[in-house]
């Protein structure tokens, strides 16, 4: 069993869509100009302000177990 199982997405593409999923995301973000343009009801607002902590949680995780591919092994 896969480590990203008892999700909405199947195991075997939850990075595939998280990739499309941020980009569709990013792509708002990038003709915005202001947070106000996002047109964000209270509870996606709130939502994005979690999102933004996923994230930096995403890359300590992907810096910490590339720290941990990288490293040499001690004899």
């Amino acid at each position: 069993m896969s480590i990203f199982g008892n999700y909405p997405n199947m195991s075997h593409c939850v990075m595939n869509n998280l990739l499309q999923t941020f980009n569709q995301v990013n792509g708002g973000l990038t003709e915005a100009e202001h947070m106000d343009d996002l047109g964000l009801s209270s509870e996606e607002r709130r939502h994005f302000d979690e999102l933004v902590g996923f994230c930096e949680q995403f890359i300590q995780e992907h810096e910490r177990l590339t720290m941990t591919e990288e490293e040499p092994e001690m004899e």
